[in-house]
C-alpha cells in the first residue's frame, strides 16, 4: 500500500529538516511521499523542506489556522492509501515506517494503529528507548488524558496477534487508511489553535467502528515539552475544542450532563475578556455552532456504537447508566494517575499556564444510594443512582417495551436519552444538584397502558 507522511507545522526550525530527513533514512523500500501543511511559519523551515526533499509536498497559508487545521490540509492533500501522521519533530526507528503499513494491512485497514511513543532528545537527535508510552486514554467527563501501561491493554484478535486496544491516541504518531480517515471525516478542521483533536479522532474512530490498536513493536520519537515555546494557546480555544468534541459524540443527555459540569469547572475570570472564560469560549463555539451540527448529525446517523458502550469497554467512571454496568470493570485508574511502563515517562503535551480543565473536585452525592422501588406497572423497574457527579443522572429501564407519553416530574430536567438496550428501553433524566429533597417522578405508556415509576432524591 503506498504511504503518505502527513506533516503539519509552524515554525519547527531545524526539528522540521531533522524530523523529515529520519523519515527518508529510515524508509528505504517504502512506497511513499510526504504531505506537508505550513500553518503560517515564518521560519522558512517547510520552504527549505521543499527544496531539500523532492518527496515533500508542500501546502501553505500565510496566517496560523491550528494544528487540527493543518493536519487535515495536509491529509487533504495526501495521495497515500494510508496515512502516518507525525508531528515536526519526531525520529521514527528504523522500520517503524514500513511498521506501521504493514500493521494497517494486517488489519484490513479496519483500524487505527498507533507505536510505542519514546522521548526524542532534540539536541543529540537520539531516541531515549528506556523512556516509552504505550496506550493513552482520556476522562470523557474532562478531557484529561493520561498513559496506560502495556501490560493494561486488552490484547486484540485483529492483525498478527501483538497489537493490544488503546482507548485513544496521542496525534503526534499514527497510521490510519485515507479511507477511514475520510468515513470519521478526519480532524476537525475548525477546532482552534491546539488541543483535543487527537482525543476527538480517536473518539469518533472508536464509536465508528475503527479500534485504536497499539503495536508495542514499532518506535517513533517525539520531542517533549513543559511549556509551550512557538506559540500562545489561549485557554478559551481549548474549552471550545472540548465543546466542540462534547457536542459532536455525546447523546443529548451526556451532552446537557457534560455542559453543565463544564461550565462550572471554567467560571474564571479572563484578563483579556471581561465576560470571563466560559462566556468567551461559548460565544467562540457559538459561532462555529453550525459546523458541529453537521458533524454530530453525520456522526450520530452512521456510529455503530455510542459513548455508553465506549465507558464500558474501557472500565472508565463516566458515562454510566448503571452501578451495575460498571462492576467488575478493570478501570484504568483516575485521569493522570497512569503512566507508561518504563521508567521514566515521557511528560504529556503541556496545558496552557492557566489550566482550562482542571480535574473535576470531589462530587456531592446522594446522602445515600437508594434501592429501586419497584414500578407502578407489571415489569417495571424504577429509577436507580447511576452516577454521582452533578448533575445526577437517573435511569428507568422498561424491559422489552417501548414507552410512549413519556413525562418526568418537575424536578427532572427532562429526558435525555431513550435507546433500546438489549431489547429494553432506557430512560434518563437529569437532577440538578441545587435539588434538594424531592420525588423524581416518570409516567409513561406501555401498550396503551399508563405506568409511573418514582424515587426519592436526596443530594446533600
Amino acid at each position: 500500500m503506498r504511504a503518505t507522511i502527513v506533516i503539519a507545522a509552524y515554525n519547527e526550525g531545524e526539528n522540521l529538516l531533522k524530523t523529515i530527513e529520519s523519515c527518508v533514512e529510515t524508509a528505504h523500500g517504502l512506497d511513499y511521499d510526504i504531505s506537508l501543511a505550513d500553518d503560517g511559519s515564518t521560519d522558512g523551515a517547510p520552504e527549505a523542506a521543499a527544496r531539500r526533499f523532492a518527496s515533500v509536498h508542500l501546502e501553505r497559508v500565510k496566517k496560523r489556522q491550528g494544528t487540527s487545521a493543518a493536519k487535515h490540509r495536509a491529509a487533504q492533500a495526501a495521495d497515500g492509501e494510508v496515512l502516518i501522521f507525525l508531528d515536526g519533530h519526531c525520529k521514527p526507528e528504523y522500520g517503524a515506517l514500513h511498521g506501521l503499513v504493514q500493521a494497517i494491512e494486517d488489519t484490513e485497514g479496519q483500524a487505527v494503529i498507533t507505536p510505542r511513543i519514546v522521548s526524542l532528545d532534540v539536541k543529540h537527535w537520539r531516541n531515549i528507548l528506556s523512556d516509552a508510552g504505550h496506550g493513552y486514554a482520556f476522562d470523557p467527563l474532562t478531557t484529561e488524558s493520561y498513559w496506560v501501561p502495556l501490560d493494561r491493554l486488552q490484547r486484540s484478535d485483529l492483525g498478527r496477534g501483538h497489537l493490544y486496544e488503546s482507548p485513544a491516541l496521542i496525534g503526534c504518531a499514527f497510521a490510519v487508511t485515507r479511507a477511514v480517515y475520510d468515513r470519521v471525516w478526519g480532524f476537525d478542521r475548525h477546532m482552534l489553535s491546539w488541543g483535543v483533536e487527537d482525543l476527538d479522532f480517536a473518539l469518533k474512530c472508536w464509536l465508528m467502528g475503527y479500534p485504536i490498536l497499539h503495536d508495542p513493536t514499532i518506535s517513533v520519537g517525539h520531542r517533549f515539552q513543559e511549556a509551550f515555546t512557538r506559540y500562545t494557546v489561549p485557554a478559551e480555544h481549548i474549552v471550545v475544542n472540548q465543546l466542540r468534541m462534547a457536542y459532536k459524540n455525546y447523546t443529548q443527555g451526556v451532552w446537557n450532563a457534560w455542559l453543565q459540569a463544564a461550565r462550572s469547572r471554567n467560571d474564571e475570570s479572563l484578563a483579556e475578556h471581561a465576560e470571563g472564560l466560559w462566556a468567551r469560549a461559548w460565544e467562540l463555539f457559538k459561532g462555529g455552532e453550525e459546523t458541529a451540527r453537521q458533524e454530530r448529525s453525520y456522526f450520530h446517523a452512521h456510529r455503530v456504537h455510542d459513548e455508553f458502550w465506549y465507558a464500558r469497554r474501557f472500565g472508565l467512571a463516566w458515562p454510566q447508566l448503571s452501578e451495575d454496568e460498571t462492576a467488575g470493570a478493570a478501570a484504568l485508574g483516575p485521569a493522570g494517575s497512569v503512566r507508561p511502563s518504563g521508567s521514566p515517562s515521557p511528560s504529556r503535551s503541556p496545558s496552557p499556564s492557566r489550566s482550562p480543565s482542571p480535574s473535576p473536585s470531589p462530587s456531592r452525592g446522594p446522602s445515600r444510594s437508594p434501592s429501586p422501588p419497584p414500578g407502578n406497572g407489571e415489569g417495571i423497574t424504577g429509577p436507580t443512582v447511576v452516577l454521582n457527579y452533578s448533575p445526577y443522572m437517573y435511569r428507568l429501564v422498561v424491559p422489552n417495551s417501548t414507552p410512549t407519553d413519556i413525562s418526568w416530574s418537575s424536578d427532572a430536567l427532562g429526558v435525555s436519552f431513550v435507546g433500546p438496550t438489549d431489547g429494553d428501553t432506557v430512560l434518563v433524566a437529569f437532577v440538578n444538584a441545587s435539588t434538594g429533597p424531592a420525588m423524581l417522578q416518570a409516567s409513561f405508556a406501555v401498550n396503551g397502558l399508563p405506568q409511573l415509576a418514582q424515587m426519592e432524591v436526596d443530594v446533600i
